[in-house]
């Protein structure tokens, strides 16, 4: 008799365990259907929704890793062209012995002139300018001060 009971209690866990899985299976059941189904025809589900939050986090982190190694490249570029430009200028300028005796005696302008080469016309102008003399055959005076044009 003993172990009818222990068999019948056995038993008894067995399908209590049997049926406790089944009723959790049907609720996961239920809330995969619900997460995945959209509540209305013109809705997006749930699972819609996260899918397609992360794709914008996943896009916008692309989009912005892609933006930097391009602008790195490109600057890149754009400062190998400018030193080579400078480099070729400054070579340019010890030919030209007006623009080397200003390259050495304005060290600032020159490295000015060697970042920006496009710049060694407006600067040799503004030198030439104020070198000559003024209208009436005298320099200008050391107390007027330059007047810029930009």
């Amino acid at each position: 008799m003993l172990t009818n009971m222990l068999l019948g209690a056995i038993l008894g866990a067995i399908v209590g365990a049997v049926a406790f899985s089944i009723a959790v299976f049907f609720r996961i059941k239920s809330a995969l259907t619900e997460f995945i189904t959209p509540p209305e025809p013109d809705k997006p589900s749930q699972l819609g929704l996260v899918t397609d939050a992360a794709a914008s986090m996943l896009a916008r982190a692309v989009v912005a890793q892609a933006k930097t190694t391009f602008m790195g490249v490109s600057s890149g570029a754009v400062r190998a062209e400018q030193a080579v430009k400078g480099d070729i200028a400054l070579d340019l300028a010890g030919q030209n012995p007006l623009l080397g005796t200003i390259l050495a005696s304005f060290p600032h302008l020159g490295k000015t002139l060697k970042r920006n080469p496009q710049l060694i016309d407006i600067a040799l102008n503004y030198l030439q300018s104020h070198a000559n003399p003024g209208s009436n055959g005298q320099h200008q005076p050391v107390s007027s001060s330059p007047k810029f044009k930009l």
